[in-house]
């Protein structure tokens, strides 16, 4: 079978609170029962996304790229600005062989790291890296304690799963309280392993950054957080937005009260463009 890198452009903010992250994810792993993909890795970042698929032979890429863009396009509308299209521009690239398949694969592990959102990519809550050898490491993002607290969707209400997906879920699937899915109930855990062939040893020298990295085209936008993350200078734009009784920062007029306010907080300039579509 053959494998994929599906990946989006663009360096304005998409995903704008946890549960924009948590959606999408969610909803990456339902369209891949749907569509027959079985997906290895995924890596959501507030301006992208990067993920490694491999369909099966009657699976139908181009239907699951374009359900999944058009699922969070809408919700995107519906939560921030109803009369006004975004763009979603995604890429899809043919991974030519195993070497290729291990390089953009670790690319895709330390993606946070590389965009300098957090210093070490396993803390990071929505790549699935942490999860693939979660059982051989002392420092997870998701230790046994927070595991234990998981529930299967099964037992979810019928409300909360509604509010999840309009679409069947397996009821084995696990998800935190809040209806976030776990991404090794999608992820096939096993073959993403088999990339590093199943040595953790091997996954943290990516992981730690003592492998070359090559920079994946298209992904070259800087998003540095030293002192404030992207969701929580848009919790700060909502707050704004909702004390001055408009229904999104897209009807803002004048930009430089809420700027003063960003500055003050600690957000950056460039943090601040990408966060207010500037």
């Amino acid at each position: 079978m053959k494998i994929y890198h599906i990946y989006s452009c663009g360096d304005k903010v998409l995903f704008r609170e946890d549960r924009d992250y948590a959606f999408f994810c969610n909803h990456f792993g339902i369209l891949s029962l749907e569509y027959r993909m079985h997906p290895l890795m995924l890596t959501v970042l507030s301006t992208h996304f990067h993920a490694i698929v491999e369909p099966e032979e009657t699976g139908d890429m181009d239907g699951f790229i374009a359900d999944l863009v058009e699922t969070y396009r809408a919700r995107y509308r519906r939560n921030y600005v109803p009369e006004r299209d975004i763009p979603i521009l995604t890429c899809v690239r043919e991974i030519a062989d195993s070497k290729a398949l291990e390089e953009e694969a670790g690319y895709i592990a330390r993606n946070p790291a590389i965009h300098k959102v957090t210093g070490y990519p396993l803390e990071y809550k929505y790549s699935s890296a942490a999860f693939l050898f979660a059982d051989e490491f002392t420092h997870c993002m998701l230790p046994d304690s927070a595991r234990k607290s998981l529930i299967k969707v099964s037992e979810l209400g019928p409300k909360k799963r509604r509010t999840i997906s309009v679409k069947p879920i397996p009821g084995n699937w696990l998800a935190d309280r809040s209806g976030f899915i776990q991404f090794d109930s999608y992820i096939n855990m096993k073959k993403a392993r088999a990339i590093w062939s199943d040595d953790a040893d091997s996954f943290t020298a990516v992981v730690n950054g003592k492998t070359d990295m090559p920079v994946i085209d298209g992904d070259a936008g800087e998003l540095s957080c030293p002192c404030i993350s992207d969701t929580a200078v848009c919790e700060r734009i909502l707050h704004y937005s909702r004390s001055h009784v408009l229904r999104s920062f897209h009807h803002i007029g004048d930009y430089s009260g809420l700027k003063d306010i960003l500055e003050e907080l600690g957000a950056t300039r460039e943090q601040i463009r990408r966060c207010l579509w500037l």
